[in-house]
């Protein structure tokens, strides 16, 4: 339950089923001094896998997890010293019902891996803790790679032919920001400062 200073609440439900979390289905009540104005979330029907029972353990599951992600990120042992960036571990396994492309009559039992092969990588793996098939997996993080070349001044194109805005607010950075995100607040007429921004390095 999270309450605003403003009195909202806003109480938060995640759907599990015979004590395994299903992933994705999470659905929040939202309350001022007048009641609920608004009910918002996701979930799914009741599973019907036949038990919940792992087959693979989370450590073969990481091992899985790690095998695949080492056919394209250099995988790296983490030095001791900044283990309290990554709390001393490179991965973390949790068990979860994960539905493929959020299809309800897909589910399966995985062990959702988190994994960060490097310092500068991290992964989520979606591993059948049934079989070990990888059922999914993605970047957690955003990469801008090889040069960008601007369509016009201001513009550019990158993957997927997104729309990012590129500007130098000073000689010391650039700035990438999201055109397709909520603005913050204008700066000159139509231009504005976005809500996420990334800085490029010259």
């Amino acid at each position: 339950m999270d309450v605003e200073p403003s009195g909202q609440i806003h109480l938060r439900y995640r759907q599990v089923w015979q004590g395994v979390e299903v992933y994705g289905a999470e659905a929040a009540i939202h309350m001022d001094q007048e009641g609920i104005y608004l009910f918002n979330g996701r979930f799914f029907p009741s599973p019907e896998l036949e038990n919940v029972a792992p087959a693979l353990s989370q450590e073969m599951a990481s091992q899985k997890a790690l095998q695949h992600v080492s056919k394209f990120e250099p995988v790296v042992a983490f030095d001791p010293a900044l283990a309290h960036i990554t709390g001393g571990k490179q991965s973390e396994e949790k068990l979860v019902i994960y539905h493929p492309e959020q299809k309800h009559e897909q589910e399966r039992l995985c062990w959702h891996v988190t994994l960060m092969p490097n310092m500068t990588a991290r992964y989520s793996y979606f591993i059948d803790a049934l079989t070990g098939e990888v059922v999914h997996y993605y970047s957690e993080l955003c990469k801008l790679t090889g040069h960008v070349h601007a369509a016009f001044e201001g513009e550019a194109a990158i993957e997927r032919s997104s729309a990012y805005r590129i500007c130098k607010p000073s000689a010391s950075r650039w700035t990438l920001s999201d055109r397709c995100r909520r603005p913050l607040w204008p700066i000159q007429g139509d231009q504005y400062v976005l809500q996420k921004q990334c800085i490029l390095p010259d």
